[in-house]
């Protein structure tokens, strides 16, 4: 059983290895992703956009999910984008949660002892609210959560639920900065502008950025508790 688990954590590794080096060699183009789905209805399009991110994000770990969220944020604006993106995010869940708990779970479990399995079981049992904190507010990327949960004893239907509830205002805020441009947000004083212009966007995006760092002292405070 042991050999087993150790010989599919193996594969877990590398995989992740692999998934994390594709990208540095297949180059993405924004301007022909973003030709290839203008051609179609939306409909279609929002279909075919939903399909490649959830493919090539599951598989390329760098590059296409960033370039797919702003190809979203500019041709379908910050509103629909935000539903497409959230749609693949939730799918993304479910296929990064299931391949950490296939593939790495039985190691993890097996090689917990003593201490180790009290943390173990305090993350399994970690609040709805910790949870919802983590993907509510930019403390930690998806995909990182979508595959460190896996690794644990929390049910995927828990999971699941939490991070539908906590995504869509994290998802919808990259993007409608994205939707202004690449121009308005990389440049500081442009960008400066805009927020000065939106007050009302530029308070929700304050009160958001203090708000993050409060869960992370929160957040980890509860953890130094459990630990």
């Amino acid at each position: 059983m042991f050999q087993k688990a150790s010989s599919r954590f193996a594969l877990f590794l590398v995989l992740a290895c692999v998934f994390l080096l594709i990208g540095t060699f297949l180059p993405f183009d924004q301007a022909v992703i973003e030709r290839f789905l203008a051609r179609m209805p939306v409909a279609l399009s929002g279909t075919v956009f939903v399909a490649l991110y959830v493919v090539l994000s599951f598989f390329i770990w760098i590059g296409p999910k960033d370039i797919f969220k702003i190809v979203g944020a500019v041709l379908y604006g910050p509103y629909l984008s935000s539903v497409l993106v959230y749609i693949a995010e939730m799918l993304n869940v479910i296929a990064l949660f299931l391949l950490s708990r296939c593939l790495g779970r039985a190691y993890v479990a097996s090689r917990l002892r003593g201490r180790m399995q009290q943390v173990d079981q305090a993350i399994a049992d970690t609040s709805f609210l910790s949870i919802f904190l983590l993907r509510f507010f930019p403390v930690i990327p998806f995909r990182f959560l979508d595959l460190g949960f896996g690794l644990t004893k929390i049910s995927l239907r828990k999971y699941l639920t939490i991070a539908a509830l906590g995504s869509p205002l994290r998802i919808f805020v990259v993007q409608l900065f994205l939707s202004l441009g690449w121009e308005v947000v990389s440049d500081p004083l442009r960008f400066a502008d805009y927020l000065l212009a939106h007050p009302g966007v530029f308070g929700a995006s304050l009160v958001y950025l203090i708000g993050s760092f409060v869960a992370v002292f929160w957040i980890g405070k509860k953890m130094r508790k459990k630990g």
